[in-house]
């Protein structure tokens, strides 16, 4: 097993990758960009930062921290969907989007 570090949108990813999981044929550089790729039957979408969701919302920075607070301390029943990788928030755009839309509908509070 060997440690493999990419940049990836202004972050660092460490991945410890199996030989077998790297492409033969391609370089370091490929080998890194195919894993940190994702993968459509994985069902992922983009990760959006705090600042690229409340953007998005025309909300603030604070709001959008507040409602993922609430999605964390209610297990997903309150809030707006949020993937907590470490002490960082993150947003699928496609979580986002059916949120969005069950506000809308009125079937979840914003």
């Amino acid at each position: 097993m060997r440690r493999v570090r990419a940049e990836v949108q202004g972050g660092e990813v460490d991945r410890e990758v199996l030989r077998a999981d790297v492409p033969a044929a391609g370089s370091e550089v490929g080998a890194v960009s195919e894993l940190l790729t994702p993968r459509a039957d994985a069902g992922s979408s983009k990760l959006l930062t705090p600042e690229e969701l409340a953007e998005r919302l025309g909300m603030t920075k604070d709001w959008v921290y507040a409602r993922s607070r609430e999605w964390v301390k209610s297990n997903g029943q309150r809030g707006i969907p949020t993937v907590r990788l470490g002490r960082f928030y993150r947003y699928r755009s496609d979580a986002i989007a059916r949120w969005e839309a069950q506000v809308e509908q009125g079937e979840a509070e914003a």
